[in-house]
């Protein structure tokens, strides 16, 4: 889908989320740690490269990504 998109209509950030969400779905591992559940990301493929992957997207660390995903969505009581 994406190849076939011309690249003026795609906003970069979108694919690690884009791929994440169908690997998650699929029961894989994702690649650039986009997908929580809980407050936790689920797991994640090659976790000691994920920041290097996350940087080719112009993604933050992945240490960034979770303090922000809990700020967004915090733990209810």
């Amino acid at each position: 889908i994406i190849k076939s998109l011309p690249t003026a209509e795609i906003v970069p950030q979108a694919i690690p989320y884009l791929e994440d969400r169908i690997r998650v779905n699929k029961k894989l591992p994702q690649v650039y740690g986009t997908q929580f559940r809980n407050l936790v990301p689920c797991p994640i493929e090659n976790p000691d490269k994920v920041d290097e992957r996350r940087g080719k997207f112009g993604l933050p660390s992945l240490a960034e990504g979770i303090t922000a995903h809990r700020k967004k969505y915090p733990p209810t009581k």
